[in-house]
C-alpha cells in the first residue's frame, strides 16, 4: 500500500507535468490564431527575421501638416522620389490618392515608410536638406523619431532624424517637404505633424 506521502507526491508530479501540457497546448492554438506578424498584414510582404518585424504597426494614415493642412506624398515613379506637400484626397469627395498615406511603426524611432511605394523618407546630411523617398533600409537618415514637446499632450509630433533635423513643409502649396534645424515647444508649427 502507497502512504499518503507518497501519493500527494505523485499527485504534485502530475500537476506539474499538466501545468506545462497545458501552457504547451495554448501556445501551439496561440500561433495557429494570430498571423506571422503584423508587418506582414499591414503590408502585404513577409517579415525579415530581424527585431523590427517584431515591431507593431499602424494602419497606413495621411501625414498631414499642422501649419499648410497639405498631407505628406511620394509620387509613384522610378527610383529615388521627392517628398512634397500636396491637397489632402479627403478634400475631394469620394477620391483616394495612395501616394499619400504612410506605414509608421509605434516604437519611439521608426522609419516612414509609403504604403504605395514601399519607399522609406529619408534625409541625407546634417545640414537642411530636401526629403526623398528611398529604398528602405536601417540607415540612420531614415530613422525618425516621433517627438512631443514637454506639457500638456498635443495631438500632433515632430519627427527627428539622428542628425538633429526635423522634417517640415513650407508654405501653404505643394512644395518639397525638407529637413532643417528642429524647434522647441509649440515654435515652428510648419514641423508639426498628424497622422489621421
Amino acid at each position: 500500500m502507497t502512504s499518503p506521502t507518497g501519493i500527494r507526491e505523485r499527485r504534485r508530479g502530475a500537476t506539474r507535468v499538466g501545468r506545462v501540457a497545458v501552457a504547451v497546448l495554448l501556445a501551439a492554438i496561440a500561433a495557429l490564431l494570430v498571423p506571422a506578424s503584423r508587418a506582414t498584414a499591414a503590408t502585404g510582404r513577409a517579415a525579415g527575421a530581424d527585431a523590427s518585424a517584431m515591431m507593431a504597426i499602424e494602419a497606413p494614415r495621411h501625414l498631414v501638416n499642422v501649419n499648410s493642412g497639405l498631407c505628406m506624398a511620394a509620387r509613384a515613379g522610378s527610383g529615388e522620389r521627392p517628398v512634397i506637400q500636396t491637397t489632402c484626397d479627403y478634400n475631394h469627395h469620394d477620391e483616394y490618392w495612395p501616394d499619400q498615406y504612410w506605414i509608421l511603426k509605434t516604437d519611439e524611432t521608426t522609419p516612414v515608410e509609403s504604403s504605395l511605394l514601399h519607399l522609406c523618407v529619408a534625409a541625407r546630411g546634417t545640414h537642411e536638406t530636401a526629403a526623398v523617398a528611398t529604398t528602405c533600409g536601417f540607415w540612420p537618415d531614415q530613422q525618425w523619431a516621433k517627438g512631443r514637446p514637454p506639457g500638456p499632450v498635443t495631438p500632433w509630433f515632430r519627427m527627428s532624424n539622428g542628425a538633429g533635423l526635423c522634417l517640415a513643409a513650407r508654405g501653404y502649396a505643394e512644395s518639397r517637404v525638407v529637413a532643417t534645424t528642429c524647434g522647441f515647444g509649440d515654435d515652428w508649427p510648419d514641423q508639426q505633424w498628424l497622422a489621421v
